[in-house]
């Protein structure tokens, strides 16, 4: 019995830390340097990295799956391959690729509960936060040490792309050189980092409400504070447009969903003070892309003719799309930055509204008040509308915990030895 309770805690241990592994696979996996350089590779990273703990617990126990992701999983794929065959496409790898993200997504789902997903990606996000911001700082301070950061180039191209520190943390070059450096942390881009860092900062804001910070002790309301501050602070240095709106409307979920008290007011109001100060200090370099007189419009007008295209090609093939060779025949990568579109061109309608109902449900996961729900599902529309986003790792799994139903069993003896460092109390 003794060396039985022994194996469990070793196992629930195992649990613990391999979620961490699973985590960090899916960040490397979306939106990265690393992953554009080598997407092969990270998403089979990642697909391997959410076999352990779901082959784990399954054969473990009696295996159980969710019935309506399960079901979901397989429409999906389904719907992915026939959009393949259907346009005779050649590139079944990037099939395979997105189906392996499908899966691995729905893996995590089976292998850890919502809220230890949430705990770890909170947790991963402060520390990318941290660290960002003060690299972000130095280097605008000492911009002779940007010039000893390697260049990194993309595949066929002589023109790099980024300067980088070991790939966990990266600046766009071209707009280094000329102008501040803004915080893009692991990712390929400011945008994608404000994105990610964003749906962080509503995991800490959902996580507050859950467990009542208000009613909580000083020490660990002022923890959780603190923790909130790191990342929006992190948002902040990305100097992101569209992270700016969308953390205007986190305030706005944050006032409606915790109670205050008088501090924790002044501290919410110096970070509005904050943000305003920014804004109207770097108002050019925010707002400048819809300025139709500045040369950085050129991007905006280029995303806004990239509309045209993408419905043209849904037109075409309304129900499963016109496939990946063909859309991307007719939409360059550059000016592909509407998800929903680009899902709606290259796979149709029957995805796309499987997409918006996770998204849906995903929102609601949230237990915010009824208009803040709205708010949040927003705010995950904006995200994907900004940047191509909804085919990565950690925005499938956010959906797939959207659909997940977790069932309230009762706690095992083995489960509650582990909980308890093997005390039964």
């Amino acid at each position: 019995m003794k060396g039985r309770v022994h194996l469990v805690l070793r196992s629930g241990q195992l649990h613990r830390i391999w979620i961490y592994v699973v985590v960090i696979s899916a960040i490397v996996a979306s939106a990265t340097p690393v992953s554009a350089l080598y997407y092969t590779q990270s998403v089979i990273v990642l697909f391997l990295a959410s076999c352990v703990p779901f082959v784990n617990g399954k054969i473990s126990k009696r295996p159980k799956f969710k019935s309506r992701p399960l079901l979901i999983t397989f429409l999906i794929i389904l719907l992915i391959f026939t959009t393949c065959f259907l346009n005779k496409d050649t590139k079944i790898s990037y099939y395979i690729g997105v189906s392996l993200q499908v899966i691995s997504a729905w893996m995590i789902m089976e292998s850890y509960s919502e809220r230890e997903y949430i705990n770890t990606y909170i947790k991963i996000f402060i520390i990318i936060s941290v660290y960002s911001t003060l690299l972000t700082l130095i280097l605008n301070v000492d911009r002779a040490l940007l010039q000893q950061m390697p260049l990194v180039y993309p595949i066929d191209s002589k023109i790099a792309s980024w300067r980088t520190i070991y790939y966990i943390y990266n600046v766009w070059d071209i707009y280094a050189q000329f102008s501040i450096i803004r915080n893009s942390a692991c990712f390929r881009e400011p945008g994608v980092w404000g994105s990610f860092v964003i749906l962080a900062i509503l995991f800490k804001i959902s996580q507050m409400r859950e467990n009542g910070s208000f009613l909580r002790e000083k020490s660990e309301r002022k923890k959780d504070m603190m923790e909130l501050l790191i990342l929006v602070v992190g948002t902040i240095t990305s100097l992101s447009t569209s992270t700016i709106v969308c953390l205007c409307l986190c305030v706005v979920i944050y006032f409606f969903n915790t109670k205050h008290t008088k501090k924790q007011l002044y501290l919410l109001g110096g970070a509005i003070l904050a943000v305003l100060i920014l804004l109207f200090r770097y108002q050019n370099l925010l707002f400048d892309k819809l300025n139709i007189n500045s040369s950085s419009y050129i991007s905006t007008l280029d995303r806004i003719q990239g509309v045209q295209k993408s419905i043209g090609c849904w037109l075409d093939s309304p129900f499963f799309g016109v496939g990946y060779t063909n859309y991307f025949a007719t939409v360059t990568e550059g000016v592909n930055t509407f998800s929903f579109l680009f899902v709606l061109g290259e796979f149709g309608i029957i995805i796309f509204g499987i997409f918006l109902f996770m998204l849906f449900k995903a929102a609601i996961k949230r237990n915010f008040t009824g208009l803040t729900t709205v708010i949040v599902f927003i705010i995950f529309a904006f995200i994907l509308n900004i940047q191509n986003l909804i085919f990565t790792p950690l925005i499938l799994i956010l959906m797939y915990y959207g659909i997940s139903i977790y069932r309230k069993n009762k706690t095992s003896h083995a489960k509650k030895m582990v909980l308890n460092g093997g005390d039964i109390r």
